[in-house]
């Protein structure tokens, strides 16, 4: 018996309409205009119980091709993956209880913390909560709001490690002492983070104290695909398409430099997308990039945090990049990290000034 077929139209003034092939057994039918298509579907019981039925078939990559093909779309994805992910379902496994996996996520609003590395991948993936004795939960913040993290740690049966689990005599003096030497290196250091490991005996807590913006750590990590942030409030994946789109192989990173300049601090990514079977999509799109645009995917958490805010704290609205080829099949994402006199002379003219400079200083090297 052949699987059911399930088809979600969206009209407009036009009668043109193609027809997107997702997978064997399901389409979506597109009628095109000139005006922004307008979904008419009246979403009751059983369309919703087909939309989810169908949105479940389909992998992540499934999803993001799925979004881009309308706005109505892309609001019943976002939607969908808003009520599959539960962000708090997720922690528990580290955290023991809801009310600790609440508490955890109220003062990571308070401290402006994000959550990435392999475990923000398994997380969008939906995939976080089956192995999480073997994937560490990496924790990024400011590195002078680390000790506050081990305070809200240690009350759920966390002490200070080392890197390989093995705990250390008198854990909170030698946290603290390991702590006072690396703030006195912040400044002059080319490390994006200091990291410090926490555990409660089944599972792994990493934080990243972050020493020139909490973006610039992220960046710092081996492979594009775990470029995502998890705030209080939001999911982010930086390059969505890359690294969720099972058609296209994640590009490789081949190298990395952090330099200070005047003012402040930038550093790059080369990619190779040598193996790329087509043009690389709007993520790599020739240009300035700005931390929280349309290349990005975001979605809301569920459940929703009490005091709910726009979780874009100033540690990432005052990041941006911007995408250059600098030479034959290597792709360099340059980065411009929040270097603390942006807070005062952020504005257009100022970052544009950056963006060229950075251009003028890799096309001279």
């Amino acid at each position: 018996m052949s699987s059911p077929s399930y088809n979600a139209t969206f009209l407009s003034d036009q009668q043109e309409q193609s027809t997107m092939l997702l997978d064997d057994s399901v389409t979506v039918t597109v009628l095109h205009s000139e005006m922004p298509p307008q979904l008419t579907i009246n979403p009751g019981k059983n369309e919703r119980q087909t939309l989810a039925h169908l949105f479940n078939l389909l992998s992540n990559g499934d999803l993001m091709r799925l979004r881009r093909v309308c706005r109505g779309m892309r609001i019943l994805v976002d939607a969908f993956v808003t009520q599959k992910l539960n962000i708090e379902t997720s922690l528990i496994v580290y955290f023991g209880t809801a009310a600790r996996a609440r508490r955890f996520r109220e003062h990571q609003q308070r401290l402006g913390a994000v959550l990435s590395g392999a475990w923000s991948y398994l997380f969008l993936s939906g995939a976080s909560h089956l192995a999480p004795s073997l994937c560490p939960l990496d924790i990024y913040v400011d590195h002078s709001s680390v000790p506050a993290v081990a305070n809200i740690l240690r009350p759920m049966g966390f002490q200070y490690c080392s890197t390989r689990w093995e705990l250390v005599h008198d854990h909170r003096l030698k946290f603290q002492a390991t702590f006072e030497e690396n703030r006195g290196r912040t400044n002059g250091t080319s490390e994006g983070s200091f990291v410090y490991c926490f555990t409660n005996r089944n599972v792994l807590a990493r934080v990243f104290g972050a020493t020139h913006g909490i973006l610039n750590a992220i960046f710092e990590q081996e492979s594009t695909m775990t470029h995502n942030l998890v705030s209080a409030s939001d999911a982010w994946s930086v390059f969505p398409s890359s690294t969720f789109d099972r058609l296209e192989p994640t590009p490789i990173i081949t190298h990395k430099t952090f330099n200070f300049i005047t003012g402040g601090y930038r550093g790059s990514l080369g990619l190779d997308i040598s193996q790329f079977s087509s043009a690389p999509g709007k993520e790599f799109l020739l240009g300035p990039h700005q931390f929280g645009d349309t290349s990005m995917w975001r979605y809301r958490l569920a459940p929703p945090i009490s005091n709910n805010k726009d979780d874009s704290t100033a540690l990432l609205l005052l990041h941006g990049w911007s995408v250059i080829y600098a030479a034959a099949r290597f792709q360099i994402l340059y980065r411009i990290t929040d270097c603390g006199f942006l807070n005062c002379e952020y504005c257009m003219p100022r970052f544009l000034n950056i963006i060229i400079e950075s251009y003028r200083t890799v096309s001279e090297e």
